[in-house]
């Protein structure tokens, strides 16, 4: 016997509610995979290979999208140990989110300091080598997207293993109007025709902390309607049981 009057108001609430959460979870998980594929790459300099903000977007998308399900198939099928599950899982990522949000924000500074040691790492040591081609890869990117050269500048690159080995500047530090310039990479000061000032750390970095920020704001959205999740479980999962009670009795 199926649920009535409010209480079957409160289980179609909580199918649209989690209805919406499953479109909201796919989206993120389109940004997630969006920025994977197009402005993904700094993992590679880094030894945070996971903790980036495509891969954040990607599973949150993801348990958003299995949570979702369970919301929508336990309240419209009236199954209470789905919607159990949905409440301890929905519990369970909340308590994680907290542990996990709480240890980025104690160790950003470390993080940070981290990131900025590695990528000057790989231009020095890496960057033009045989072992590394994906540091290489990635790097390029990075001075032809954002218009930038080295680590601050240019001279990053002055006793660099690939400058050593080529004795150029990487032709991804020229200026995009001088890319078939036979000086592009020219090493003599009057001849050069790359970024000269504009260094891609810090570029990197505002790109990096601005999707952090978009994912962080996704987070908290997620958050406040894990809550909301939790109370529309428990309670239609007492309105299922009472229901059920009454129906034996």
């Amino acid at each position: 016997m199926g649920l009535s009057g409010v209480n079957t108001c409160l289980k179609w609430l909580m199918f649209v509610f989690n209805l919406i959460f499953f479109l909201m979870g796919a989206a993120i998980l389109g940004v997630g995979i969006w920025l994977k594929v197009e402005k993904g790459g700094y993992e590679d300099i880094s030894s945070y290979d996971y903790a980036t903000p495509s891969n954040i977007a990607i599973v949150i998308g993801i348990v958003m999208l299995f949570v979702a399900f369970l919301g929508c198939f336990g309240s419209i099928k009236e199954l209470r140990h789905m919607l159990l599950a949905y409440f301890v899982l929905l519990l369970i990522v909340f308590i994680l989110e907290l542990v996990v949000g709480g240890l980025a924000y104690a160790k950003r500074d470390e993080v940070e300091d981290k990131l900025a040691e590695e990528f000057k790492n790989s231009i020095r040591k890496k960057y033009g080598t045989d072992d590394y081609p994906e540091v290489t890869e990635v790097i390029d990117k990075f001075q032809n997207e954002f218009e930038c050269c080295g680590f601050d500048n240019y001279t990053d690159y002055r006793g660099s293993t690939y400058t050593i080995k080529s004795l150029t500047i990487p032709k991804s530090c020229c200026m995009k109007d001088k890319k078939d310039n036979p000086k592009c990479g020219d090493t003599d000061p009057g001849a050069i025709v790359v970024y000269e000032t504009k260094g891609c750390y810090n570029e990197v970095l505002d790109f990096l902390k601005y999707n952090l920020f978009v994912v962080g704001t996704f987070a908290i959205i997620f958050a406040v309607i894990q809550i909301l999740g939790m109370v529309f479980s428990m309670v239609l999962y007492c309105a299922i049981s009472k229901d059920q009670k009454g129906t034996l009795a």
